[in-house]
């Protein structure tokens, strides 16, 4: 960074989320979780319960939740709708009349971040004996109770976690690549869009959003169905019974109008279409948080925007970065590269800071502290990212230090610290690169 004051605001940040942590508070990650089950897993109970209640970390959206019941023999059969309990946290399911021993009940749900989990709870009720004083009726009443000799065997799910990795990682990559080229064309150099390199970004950029936007929301419908993805066309009206889904579909729709934008702009930012094409990315950022952690943060109303701004800056600084070396770089002379260079860093001097503030406060509004961070998963991975993020902090420093000791009347030292800027710039941007990887990471991943 080129200001020491930005480091002291990043330990700073740091500091507060530590003492922000109440002692002995418990986790708030962004997944939701089951927290307690009446009955309970392997409770045996004298009577049939006429009702199965789940009490989860989080609100659970009705409309997503389903149930099964898989009685002694192994029969599998789906449960009723669920309705509310004492609040939104809780569901209650109507279970079959007369149930008699051992039982396996499932939950499944898309949670408000928009991940589907499932779970089981195991119990068992003794057979009712009429004759108390019938060895042999006490005797198969016992009997009853122990778990059924068949293997209770958990369908696998239809979309591979790879797979979904894969999609948000490669989504993430071409949304970057487009705000980027967006990023260098309105703020650092006309015309850059217009060059063969950066049209091809646009191009590639924006048909890669529509397919992997489009093949995450049929990947969401097949995953609510529990059918392959050739399957996923008749579950999509399930899918938009769910925000998540809703908001997945809406988000493939406008990647297409803004594909449609750029094609009809010649694969260039133009003057004329610029307000346009920033509207439509805010739209699909905008759609976009609302399938992420952001809405299940502790506090959902600044989940979104932070979300969005997080994105943005990350974009510009990672995304214009590889825009300047692909697009302008390459197609410039000496002095012009070095010109540009120098504005991308005073560039990325207010985009680093908005990147440090929104990734704070997404942390505490999700872990609340340090405490989780240090003891969870998630907070184990994201710690992971900070580090890349600051190995990337020191090498974008090391750019701006050359950029800024060497005086203009050196011209002969132009094409040499042109090429170290260019090296300098690949290495930060392959650490992005990685950075990026543990992103997707933490967005499609469970993480305890």
């Amino acid at each position: 960074m080129r200001h020491p004051q930005l480091r002291a605001l990043a330990v700073l940040l740091i500091g507060i989320a530590g003492v922000c942590q109440p002692f002995g508070a418990s986790p708030a990650l962004a997944h939701n979780s089951l927290e307690s089950s009446t009955p309970t897993n392997g409770e045996s109970l004298e009577s049939s319960p006429s009702t199965w209640t789940l009490r989860f970390t989080k609100p659970v959206p009705l409309e997503s939740a389903s149930g099964e019941f898989i009685d002694s023999t192994g029969v599998r059969s789906p449960l009723g709708p669920p309705v509310h309990g004492a609040d939104e946290n809780v569901i209650v399911f109507s279970l079959p009349e007369n149930v008699i021993g051992a039982v396996t009940t499932r939950w499944r749900l898309v949670g408000v971040d928009g991940h589907i989990i499932s779970g089981r709870v195991m119990f068992s009720v003794a057979q009712v004996v009429n004759n108390s004083d019938d060895p042999a009726a006490i005797s198969s009443a016992i009997g009853e109770t122990v778990p059924p000799e068949f293997e209770l065997v958990e369908p696998p799910p239809p979309i591979p976690s790879s797979v979904s990795y894969l999609l948000r990682l490669v989504e993430l990559i071409f949304l970057m690549g487009l705000i980027g080229v967006v990023f260098v064309e309105l703020q650092l150099a006309q015309g850059s869009s217009a060059t063969r390199a950066g049209s091809l970004f646009l191009r590639v950029g924006s048909v890669g959003i529509v397919i992997t936007a489009s093949l995450q929301a049929l990947s969401f419908a097949a995953e609510l169905r529990e059918v392959s993805l050739f399957g996923s066309f008749g579950g999509i009206p399930d899918a938009f019974g769910t925000t998540p889904g809703a908001m997945l579909f809406l988000q493939a729709i406008i990647a297409i109008v803004l594909a449609f934008q750029l094609w009809s702009a010649s694969w260039q930012v133009q003057r004329s279409t610029t307000t346009g094409i920033v509207i439509v990315m805010a739209l699909y950022l905008l759609a976009r948080a609302f399938t992420g952690h952001a809405r299940s943060e502790g506090v959902a109303i600044f989940g979104i925007p932070l979300d969005m701004l997080h994105t943005v800056s990350s974009a510009v600084w990672l995304g214009g970065l590889v825009a300047v070396i692909v697009c302008i770089a390459p197609s410039v002379s000496d002095d012009v590269a070095i010109t540009v260079f120098d504005r991308f860093g005073r560039g990325a001097n207010v985009a680093v800071p908005v990147i440090v503030l929104t990734g704070t406060a997404q942390t505490l509004n999700m872990h609340g502290g340090l405490g989780t961070i240090l003891t969870s998963t998630h907070g184990r991975v994201l710690l992971v990212k900070i580090l890349l993020v600051m190995v990337m902090l020191v090498l974008g420093n090391t750019n701006r230090r050359r950029l800024r000791s060497m005086p203009e009347s050196r011209r002969g030292q132009q094409k040499h610290l042109r090429n170290q800027l260019v090296r300098t710039s690949l290495t930060e941007s392959a650490v992005g690169i990685v950075v990026v990887a543990v992103t997707a990471i933490l967005v499609t991943s469970s993480l305890g």
